[in-house]
């Protein structure tokens, strides 16, 4: 339906599954996975098609929930962002270091954990206000990671050109 309708508007759309993408090698400096990888059933087969597509140096975006997230370890039953529907089940879960060690393993570098998703729409006062507080955020930030309250963090990395674990 979503293709078709695409289409419709004159988009060129394409079909393919994440370990199979209909598109050349270095194709794109950009790739972005938002909740996407914990839907996947061989996230490594998924990362190296994403690599494959991706120009050297490009970056890939990945947003997961939070393997930590207390609700999800202790009350899983009760965790909507965490409990599989039927269509869109849950394969893996992941924290900042799991999920960084699988990019590196992968080919990636990753370059930064963040702990929440970019607002796309915040205005120049929203921004600024974020700067200011920066000095209360940072280490409260910190405690909320600590203390398992993050449901989703996003990581970006770059693909590195030989694709071998560093080491």
């Amino acid at each position: 339906h979503a293709v078709e309708a695409c289409r419709r508007l004159g988009l060129d759309v394409r079909e393919g599954g994440i370990a199979q993408l209909p598109f050349a090698g270095s194709t794109f400096a950009v790739v972005l996975l938002k909740h996407v990888l914990e839907h996947t059933p061989c996230p490594r087969e998924a990362l190296a098609e994403q690599r494959r597509v991706l120009v050297p140096e490009g970056a890939l975006f990945v947003a997961v929930p939070h393997g930590g997230y207390w609700k999800a370890r202790w009350m899983p039953g009760r965790a909507r962002f965490f409990r599989g529907h039927a269509s869109r089940e849950h394969f893996a879960y992941w924290t900042p270091a799991t999920l960084e060690r699988l990019l590196v393993e992968c080919g990636f570098d990753v370059q930064s954990v963040h702990p929440r998703l970019w607002h796309r729409r915040a205005g120049l006062a929203r921004r600024l206000a974020d700067a200011l507080a920066m000095p209360i955020v940072t280490p409260a930030r910190a405690l909320a990671g600590l203390m398992g309250l993050r449901k989703e963090f996003w990581m970006v990395a770059t693909r590195r050109e030989d694709g071998a674990s560093p080491g």
